[in-house]
């Protein structure tokens, strides 16, 4: 278990507010136990994502904090986040390409929907072995 590292945070029903917290084989921290100095600089952030950021920070810059958000490859990084409120609800998807440092994006809209909750759970990339083209998957939660 040396290494392993569980993040996240809980949200109290009972008083609509939650906080992030680490989890380790030899402590449990919660963000309100750490000083406000602590959070500002460090956060609760993972280690893939200050590897990201540290790779690639232009391509990083301004996304969210979520290693769920994010693929990785020998050959390309892709990201995918929400966007908008309501009834202008989706997707936008971008990706590096790793040799060419060449960025692709584009945003899937969501038709009139009743949802409440929009979220990425996992980003994934499968190769379609029946041909040689490429195929991405944005697996989502609603």
């Amino acid at each position: 278990m040396d290494g392993l590292i569980f993040m996240g945070s809980y949200i109290d029903n009972y008083k609509e507010f939650g906080e992030d917290v680490r989890i380790t084989p030899e402590d449990t921290i919660y963000q309100s136990e750490r000083s406000y100095f602590d959070n500002m600089t460090e956060g609760f952030q993972d280690s893939t994502i200050k590897r990201l950021q540290s790779d690639y920070r232009k391509f990083m810059r301004g996304k969210n904090e979520s290693s769920s958000s994010c693929f990785e490859d020998d050959k390309r990084l892709i990201y995918a986040d929400t966007f908008g409120k309501e009834s202008d609800e989706g997707f936008k998807i971008e990706m590096l390409d790793k040799e060419t440092n060449e960025t692709t994006d584009f945003q899937v809209e969501i038709p009139e929907n009743n949802i409440n909750y929009l979220n990425v759970v996992d980003v994934q990339s499968s190769i379609d072995l029946s041909s040689s083209r490429r195929r991405e998957e944005i697996t989502t939660a609603t």
